[in-house]
Protein backbone atom coordinates (compact mmCIF):
# COMPACT_ATOMS: atom_id res chain seq x y z
CA UNK A 1 0.00 0.00 0.00
CA UNK A 2 1.17 3.16 -0.84
CA UNK A 3 -1.83 5.76 -0.87
CA UNK A 4 -4.17 6.43 1.52
CA UNK A 5 -7.70 8.11 0.47
CA UNK A 6 -9.29 10.10 3.45
CA UNK A 7 -13.05 10.68 3.00
CA UNK A 8 -13.09 14.33 5.13
CA UNK A 9 -16.35 14.67 7.05
CA UNK A 10 -17.31 12.00 9.86
CA UNK A 11 -13.94 10.35 8.99
CA UNK A 12 -11.41 13.23 9.69
CA UNK A 13 -13.35 15.55 10.87
CA UNK A 14 -17.01 16.76 11.67
CA UNK A 15 -17.72 19.66 9.12
CA UNK A 16 -20.24 22.05 11.02
CA UNK A 17 -22.83 22.90 8.03
CA UNK A 18 -25.95 23.66 8.77
CA UNK A 19 -28.30 21.93 6.27
CA UNK A 20 -31.01 22.44 8.32
CA UNK A 21 -31.07 26.23 7.62
CA UNK A 22 -28.96 25.76 4.15
CA UNK A 23 -32.33 24.29 3.35
CA UNK A 24 -34.46 26.99 4.69
CA UNK A 25 -32.73 29.26 2.65
CA UNK A 26 -33.37 27.40 -0.50
CA UNK A 27 -36.99 27.47 -0.49
CA UNK A 28 -37.26 30.62 -0.05
CA UNK A 29 -35.23 31.56 -2.46
CA UNK A 30 -36.51 29.09 -5.02
CA UNK A 31 -39.93 28.06 -3.28
CA UNK A 32 -39.67 24.01 -3.12
CA UNK A 33 -38.59 21.57 -0.55
CA UNK A 34 -34.99 20.71 -0.95
CA UNK A 35 -34.99 16.97 -0.19
CA UNK A 36 -33.05 15.17 -1.29
CA UNK A 37 -30.79 18.32 -1.52
CA UNK A 38 -28.87 17.76 -4.69
CA UNK A 39 -31.16 15.94 -6.80
CA UNK A 40 -33.74 18.81 -6.43
CA UNK A 41 -30.60 21.22 -7.32
CA UNK A 42 -29.99 19.08 -10.48
CA UNK A 43 -33.50 19.51 -11.35
CA UNK A 44 -33.65 23.40 -11.34
CA UNK A 45 -32.88 25.04 -14.45
CA UNK A 46 -29.46 25.74 -15.34
CA UNK A 47 -29.18 29.26 -14.02
CA UNK A 48 -30.91 28.31 -10.60
CA UNK A 49 -29.19 25.20 -9.96
CA UNK A 50 -25.73 27.04 -10.52
CA UNK A 51 -27.37 29.70 -7.85
CA UNK A 52 -28.09 27.49 -5.40
CA UNK A 53 -25.03 25.41 -5.74
CA UNK A 54 -23.33 28.55 -4.62
CA UNK A 55 -25.34 28.89 -1.75
CA UNK A 56 -24.33 25.60 -0.68
CA UNK A 57 -20.78 26.30 -1.19
CA UNK A 58 -20.92 29.65 0.98
CA UNK A 59 -22.80 27.10 3.58
CA UNK A 60 -20.17 24.39 3.06
CA UNK A 61 -17.72 26.73 3.64
CA UNK A 62 -18.65 28.02 6.50
CA UNK A 63 -19.36 25.23 8.43
CA UNK A 64 -15.61 23.48 7.83
CA UNK A 65 -14.79 26.68 9.05
CA UNK A 66 -15.44 25.46 12.44
CA UNK A 67 -14.74 21.93 11.87
CA UNK A 68 -13.65 19.88 15.18
CA UNK A 69 -10.81 16.62 14.66
CA UNK A 70 -12.57 13.09 14.65
CA UNK A 71 -10.80 11.71 18.24
CA UNK A 72 -7.35 10.13 16.90
CA UNK A 73 -7.03 11.62 13.79
CA UNK A 74 -4.33 14.79 14.35
CA UNK A 75 -2.30 12.10 16.69
CA UNK A 76 -1.96 10.11 13.48
CA UNK A 77 -2.51 12.00 10.67
CA UNK A 78 1.77 13.04 10.90
CA UNK A 79 2.84 9.52 11.07
CA UNK A 80 0.76 8.69 7.83
CA UNK A 81 2.07 11.51 6.04
CA UNK A 82 5.45 9.96 6.50
CA UNK A 83 5.08 6.43 5.72
CA UNK A 84 1.82 6.91 2.89
CA UNK A 85 1.06 10.02 -0.11
CA UNK A 86 -2.14 10.86 1.41
CA UNK A 87 -5.59 12.49 -0.47
CA UNK A 88 -8.49 13.97 0.64
CA UNK A 89 -11.57 13.04 -0.84
CA UNK A 90 -15.31 14.53 -0.21
CA UNK A 91 -18.54 14.94 -1.69
CA UNK A 92 -18.41 18.91 -0.29
CA UNK A 93 -17.03 21.57 -2.05
CA UNK A 94 -13.25 21.60 -2.85
CA UNK A 95 -13.03 25.31 -0.85
CA UNK A 96 -15.10 23.82 1.85
CA UNK A 97 -12.46 21.04 2.81
CA UNK A 98 -9.17 23.00 1.93
CA UNK A 99 -10.82 25.28 4.74
CA UNK A 100 -11.22 22.48 7.14
CA UNK A 101 -7.79 21.40 6.63
CA UNK A 102 -6.40 24.80 6.99
CA UNK A 103 -8.63 24.87 10.43
CA UNK A 104 -7.39 22.78 11.99
CA UNK A 105 -3.50 22.93 10.59
CA UNK A 106 -3.66 19.52 8.74
CA UNK A 107 -3.31 20.72 5.29
CA UNK A 108 1.08 20.15 4.73
CA UNK A 109 0.05 16.47 5.45
CA UNK A 110 -2.03 16.12 2.22
CA UNK A 111 -0.78 15.40 -1.03
CA UNK A 112 -3.93 15.92 -2.86
CA UNK A 113 -7.59 17.35 -2.02
CA UNK A 114 -10.58 17.38 -4.02
CA UNK A 115 -14.53 17.99 -3.73
CA UNK A 116 -16.83 17.73 -5.67
CA UNK A 117 -16.98 20.80 -7.82
CA UNK A 118 -13.41 20.03 -8.53
CA UNK A 119 -14.58 17.23 -11.04
CA UNK A 120 -17.83 15.87 -12.79
CA UNK A 121 -17.60 12.91 -11.51
CA UNK A 122 -17.90 12.49 -7.87
CA UNK A 123 -18.21 9.21 -5.66
CA UNK A 124 -19.00 6.37 -5.76
CA UNK A 125 -18.62 6.99 -9.35
CA UNK A 126 -15.20 5.50 -9.80
CA UNK A 127 -14.06 8.31 -11.76
CA UNK A 128 -13.73 10.18 -8.92
CA UNK A 129 -11.09 8.05 -7.47
CA UNK A 130 -9.20 7.20 -10.65
CA UNK A 131 -8.53 11.02 -10.77
CA UNK A 132 -6.37 10.99 -6.90
CA UNK A 133 -4.84 7.85 -8.41
CA UNK A 134 -3.54 9.30 -11.66
CA UNK A 135 -2.64 12.36 -9.32
CA UNK A 136 -1.16 10.33 -7.23
CA UNK A 137 0.74 8.36 -9.75
CA UNK A 138 -0.72 5.57 -7.64
CA UNK A 139 -2.42 2.93 -9.39
CA UNK A 140 -5.58 1.85 -7.06
CA UNK A 141 -4.23 -1.20 -6.12
CA UNK A 142 -2.11 -0.12 -3.65
CA UNK A 143 -4.57 2.53 -2.68
CA UNK A 144 -6.50 2.08 0.55
CA UNK A 145 -10.14 4.22 0.93
CA UNK A 146 -10.85 5.14 4.41
CA UNK A 147 -14.65 6.46 5.03
CA UNK A 148 -17.08 6.13 7.89
CA UNK A 149 -20.45 5.36 4.96
CA UNK A 150 -21.14 2.23 2.46
CA UNK A 151 -20.21 4.60 0.10
CA UNK A 152 -16.43 4.35 0.21
CA UNK A 153 -16.71 0.42 0.12
CA UNK A 154 -18.50 0.99 -3.13
CA UNK A 155 -16.09 3.45 -4.66
CA UNK A 156 -13.15 1.08 -3.41
CA UNK A 157 -14.44 -1.55 -5.40
CA UNK A 158 -15.49 0.23 -8.24
CA UNK A 159 -11.73 0.46 -9.14
CA UNK A 160 -10.02 -2.60 -7.17
CA UNK A 161 -8.44 0.00 -4.31
CA UNK A 162 -8.40 -1.43 -0.68
CA UNK A 163 -10.94 -0.11 2.08
CA UNK A 164 -11.64 0.53 5.60
CA UNK A 165 -14.18 1.98 7.20
CA UNK A 166 -14.31 3.55 10.85
CA UNK A 167 -17.79 3.93 13.12
CA UNK A 168 -17.16 7.90 13.26
CA UNK A 169 -20.16 8.87 11.53
CA UNK A 170 -23.23 7.39 11.57
CA UNK A 171 -23.32 4.42 10.51
CA UNK A 172 -22.22 1.70 13.54
CA UNK A 173 -20.01 -0.37 13.89
CA UNK A 174 -21.96 -3.62 12.61
CA UNK A 175 -23.12 -2.02 10.47
CA UNK A 176 -19.79 -0.84 8.65
CA UNK A 177 -18.47 -4.98 9.27
CA UNK A 178 -21.45 -6.56 7.50
CA UNK A 179 -20.44 -4.78 4.53
CA UNK A 180 -16.74 -6.77 4.66
CA UNK A 181 -14.52 -3.97 3.49
CA UNK A 182 -11.40 -5.34 2.38
CA UNK A 183 -9.41 -4.21 5.31
CA UNK A 184 -11.65 -4.11 7.94
CA UNK A 185 -14.15 -1.97 9.91
CA UNK A 186 -12.61 -0.58 13.21
CA UNK A 187 -14.73 1.07 16.31
CA UNK A 188 -12.09 4.32 16.58
CA UNK A 189 -9.95 6.23 13.84
CA UNK A 190 -7.27 5.23 16.76
CA UNK A 191 -8.16 1.53 16.26
CA UNK A 192 -7.70 1.71 12.30
CA UNK A 193 -4.32 3.77 13.14
CA UNK A 194 -3.01 1.25 15.04
CA UNK A 195 -3.00 -0.89 12.28
CA UNK A 196 -1.98 0.42 9.59
CA UNK A 197 1.04 2.60 11.42
CA UNK A 198 3.34 -0.10 11.99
Amino acid sequence: MKAIVFDVDSTLCYLQTDYDSLRADLKKRFGKEFKPLFPTIRNLSPADSARALKMVDVAEIEGAKKAEAVEGVAEALPEFAEKYDLAAYSSNCTRAILAALQELRWSEYFDFVIGRNSTADVKPNPRFLRTISESLCCPPKDMLVVGDHEVENESARSVGAGCALVATGNRSLEQLSALKPSHGAFASFKEFSVKFIP
